[in-house]
């Protein structure tokens, strides 16, 4: 008997999982075996493969554990544990919308801005959008600069006294 093929889990939900079978990426036949395979299984209620990703979704009804040690105990395929996502990462804090509007707005200044350059107007609509787009982007680049200052300088807080410098 051929060895089951490696198995990642790459996401999970409540219902719903997300296996990625490396081997078994390209080969139509050998997914929609597995696929036939493991929607037979008790609590598997439909299971979709797809040979050009390698990629399998399950949806179940149950705890994903029971599903998983079901799976491999009829020897569909050979979970490796030490992939399974962890938490959700954490992103960064996120810029806050008032910081993000001189930029925006100096976007949105420099393309009017061109599009009175190519209609040929030059002097008055294109240099005082121009004038406008610069001054708005300063802002924004002084506004990310202090929120910059202060990330650091919270950061700084936290990690106790700076050292003394000779």
């Amino acid at each position: 008997m051929a060895e089951a093929p490696a198995a990642l889990l790459v996401h999970r939900l409540p219902g719903r999982l997300r296996l990625r079978l490396p081997a078994l990426r390209g080969d139509a036949a050998g997914m929609a075996a597995l696929s036939a395979r493991i929607a037979a299984l008790p609590g598997v209620s439909r299971a979709e493969a797809s040979a050009l990703t390698g990629s399998l979704v399950l949806f179940h009804d149950g705890p994903t554990e029971s599903l998983l040690a079901q799976a491999e105990a009829a020897g569909l395929f050979a979970l490796r544990r030490g992939d399974a996502p962890s938490a959700a990462p954490q992103p960064g804090p996120a810029p806050a919308p008032a910081a993000l509007l001189p930029a925006l707005g100096a976007a949105a200044a420099g393309l009017l801005a061109l599009v009175q350059i190519l209609r040929q107007q030059l002097l008055p609509p294109a240099l005082v959008l121009a004038t406008q787009a610069w001054q708005l982007a300063r802002q924004a680049m002084a506004a990310a600069q202090a929120a910059a200052a202060t990330t650091e300088a919270g950061e700084g807080a936290e990690a106790g006294p700076p050292a003394a410098e000779d």
